[in-house]
């Protein structure tokens, strides 16, 4: 029996935090590239559009070209609270390579001591915001997320209450996992900054990621000592 519901069967929203032309640090950067053109011309009934944060390009990414692109100002200006921060998110439409992406602004990404765990904490909670506020240009059915950057919004979006977000299917893609590529700061913070303990500690509690970790932070002693403080903090009950 098909289930009844208010999306959009054919529309996907890729969200990330790089896509080239737009983005691009490394390779997820081509991946989400390449995978959203061959969606395209394998399926083009598909409506993919993505969903990416203005980094400029003075930030740390390899390059972000798109202070050069034309972009669009959507009439959509919301606030958003995530942790400790209150922000004024706007939003853009940008298209290049025949690809079609949604562009979260807000004053952080501008920020010189801008702190990852605070804009990716941003970012997913605007990207939550943002979807009903959208759904007159675009109601996806599916959301696909990518690495811990975007994992927060599937939370959001299948522990919400509110009926519009309880037809939308999620879609969770590791691109690269372990330390030597992810790190371990940045996540373990983010659990702290934008998971209730309770939550964090439910994730951390599994045998095999508590042993992991444990004996990741035993041979790196690289890993900075912020990192020890954050996970003895949720250890501590």
């Amino acid at each position: 029996k098909e289930e009844k519901t208010s999306k959009n069967q054919n529309e996907i929203l890729l969200v990330s935090t790089e896509c080239y032309p737009f983005i691009k640090m490394g390779g997820m950067g081509d991946i989400n590239h390449d995978l959203t053109k061959k969606l395209q011309e394998t399926h083009p009934e598909l409506k993919i559009k993505l969903l990416l944060p203005y980094f400029k390009e003075k930030c740390g990414y390899s390059f972000s070209n798109l202070d050069s692109m034309n972009l669009t100002p959507l009439a959509i200006e919301f606030d958003v609270e995530s942790g400790m921060v209150d922000t004024k998110v706007k939003v853009y439409l940008a298209k290049e390579d025949n690809i079609e992406a949604f562009i979260l602004d807000f004053p952080e990404l501008d920020a010189k001591d801008a702190k990852s765990d605070v804009i990716v904490g941003i970012y997913n909670n605007a990207a939550y915001k943002l979807l009903p506020k959208i759904k007159h240009l675009f109601n996806p059915a599916i959301v696909q997320t990518t690495d811990w950057m975007g994992g927060y919004l599937n939370y959001l979006i299948k522990s919400s209450k509110e009926k519009f977000y309880s037809d939308i299917k999620t879609l969770h893609t590791i691109h690269n996992a372990g330390v030597k590529y992810q790190g371990l700061l940045l996540p373990i913070k983010f659990l702290i900054a934008y998971l209730n303990k309770e939550i964090a500690n439910e994730i951390l509690n599994y045998k095999n990621v508590r042993e992991y970790i444990d004996e990741l932070l035993e041979k790196n002693q690289d890993i900075q000592s912020e990192e020890h403080l954050s996970y003895k903090f949720l250890k501590a009950d």
